[in-house]
C-alpha cells in the first residue's frame, strides 16, 4: 500500500539506513511476487557485506565492526549512528 508505515524487519544488521535499504528490498521482491515471510526470513539472514559495518567479533560485552570501506565523513555518521545510544569508540587510520 503507498504511503503505508511498513512493519520494521529483523535484521543482524545494525542501523536506520539498512532498515531502509531492508523496506526497499522488500518493495522490490514484493512486486516479484515474493511473500512477505519468505523476505523477512531472507533479510534476517543476510550479514551484509565485508567491511561495510561487518560484525568482526565480541569479547566480554564489546562488539567489535568493520565499516573500512567507508570513506566519507558522511558516511561514518551514518555508521556511528546505527550504534545509539551506547557508546562507541572508533578506530581509524589513513
Amino acid at each position: 500500500e503507498p504511503g503505508a508505515i511498513a512493519e520494521p524487519f529483523d535484521l543482524k544488521l545494525p542501523g536506520a539506513h539498512n532498515q531502509a535499504n531492508a523496506q526497499a528490498a522488500w518493495t522490490a521482491a514484493r512486486q516479484l511476487g515474493v511473500d512477505r515471510a519468505a523476505a523477512a526470513d531472507a533479510l534476517r539472514e543476510f550479514a551484509g557485506l565485508p567491511h561495510r559495518l561487518q560484525f568482526v567479533a565480541q569479547i566480554a560485552s564489546v562488539r567489535y565492526y568493520n565499516d573500512s570501506k567507508c570513506t566519507t565523513p558522511e558516511g561514518a555518521i551514518v555508521a556511528l549512528r546505527a550504534f545509539e545510544p551506547r557508546r562507541s569508540i572508533i578506530l581509524v587510520g589513513g
